[in-house]
């Protein structure tokens, strides 16, 4: 059967491919940005286009990270938002 849109056509992702990129994010929390073929098979996984593949993980360093600079250097750390959208969405992270 057809995924079911969103009223603006978006597919949503589903409860596996959410857990799977939240994990991701909270194991790689140095460094947030999926390169090479850890990208490749996140995308994969995510069944999305290049674009809003892109668009997901950068809206999710937006929303889910506090960005800090030491030396020039960017650091991310996980803020207290992700832990919410983690616990409403059932997401066992330790």
């Amino acid at each position: 059967s057809e995924p079911q849109r969103t009223p603006s056509g978006r597919i949503p992702l589903t409860r596996e491919q959410r857990e799977v990129f939240f994990h991701w994010l909270y194991n790689n929390a140095h460094d947030p940005k999926p390169k090479g073929s850890e990208r490749d098979h996140l995308r994969c996984i995510g069944n999305m286009t290049r674009e809003r593949f892109k668009t997901w993980f950068a809206n999710a360093r937006r929303r889910y990270f506090k960005i800090t600079y030491n030396n020039g250097v960017q650091q991310y750390t996980v803020n207290e938002r992700f832990r919410v959208a983690c616990q409403r969405a059932n997401i066992k992270l330790d």
